[in-house]
């Protein structure tokens, strides 16, 4: 930054202040396209995820999650099941798939 405050503070610590992960996917779910607005933010909180969800439009979500290195990994915990486990989870509040009509099909993590 230009401002001559940051310029002269120093920061204690480590720099990183939270790790997140983005996680692109693809669904198509009538009963979504109905219950939950696009261009809007999704919170999910509950004991088996945390995370943000936005929907861009009738299709495209992003959900962005935290990760806690070093206790956590990508590769471990972002795992394909473990990914698609998570987005039933914060969409329909459960990870088995009693919506058989949804097709999630594609996740990608960045």
């Amino acid at each position: 930054s230009h401002l001559l405050l940051r310029q002269e503070t120093r920061m204690l610590g480590n720099p990183d202040m939270q790790h997140l992960v983005n996680i692109y996917f693809q669904i198509n779910c009538p009963q979504l396209q109905t219950t939950l607005p696009h261009g809007m933010l999704h919170f999910c909180y509950n004991s088996k995820v945390v995370a943000a969800l936005v929907r861009h439009n009738l299709q495209d979500w992003v959900m962005q999650v935290p990760f806690f290195p070093p206790h956590q990994s990508i590769d471990t915990c972002f795992t394909p099941s473990k990914v698609l486990s998570m987005i039933q989870t914060c969409l329909f509040g459960t990870t088995t798939n009693h919506h058989n009509n949804n097709d999630t099909s594609s996740a990608q993590k960045k």
